[in-house]
C-alpha cells in the first residue's frame, strides 16, 4: 500500500514548519550570545594587550637601567681617579686609600639614581 500524494504532502509540510520554526528560534539565539560575546572578548584581548605592552615597557626600563648601570660602573673603574688611587693603594695600603679606591672605582647605590645626569658628565667630574 502506497501512501496518497495528499498525506506526503502534508507530512512534508508539516515537518518544512517544524523544522523552519526551529531553525529560526535556535539561531535567535545563538545571534543574542554571539552579540554579547565579542564585547566581553574584546575587553579582555583589550587588557591583555594592554597588560603586555606595560611588562615590555617594564622590561626595557629595566634593561636600559641595567645597562646605564654596567657603563657608568665601566666608566668609573677606567677613571684617572680611580686610576690613581688604586697605584696608590697597590704602592702603600692604607685606610685612606681603601677609602679613595671605593670612592672613585666603585658605584653608589646613590649613583645609580643618577645615572641619566651622570652619563652625561665627562668622567673627571663624575667622582666630584
Amino acid at each position: 500500500m502506497r501512501p496518497s500524494f495528499k498525506l506526503v504532502s502534508i507530512g512534508s509540510f508539516a515537518l518544512a514548519i517544524v523544522l523552519f520554526t526551529l531553525i529560526f528560534t535556535r539561531e535567535g539565539k545563538v545571534v543574542a550570545v554571539a552579540a554579547q560575546e565579542p564585547e566581553v572578548n574584546d575587553k579582555v584581548v583589550t587588557n591583555y594587550i594592554e597588560k603586555v605592552e606595560l611588562q615590555n615597557a617594564q622590561e626595557r626600563d629595566e634593561r636600559q637601567e641595567a645597562y646605564t648601570h654596567q657603563k657608568m660602573a665601566k666608566a668609573k673603574k677606567e677613571s684617572v681617579e680611580c686610576q690613581f688611587w688604586t697605584q696608590q693603594q697597590a704602592a702603600k695600603p692604607s685606610s685612606k686609600g681603601a677609602d679613595k679606591v671605593k670612592q672613585f672605582c666603585e658605584l653608589s647605590s646613590d649613583a645609580s639614581s643618577e645615572s641619566s645626569t651622570a652619563s652625561n658628565q665627562p668622567t673627571s667630574q663624575k667622582a666630584r
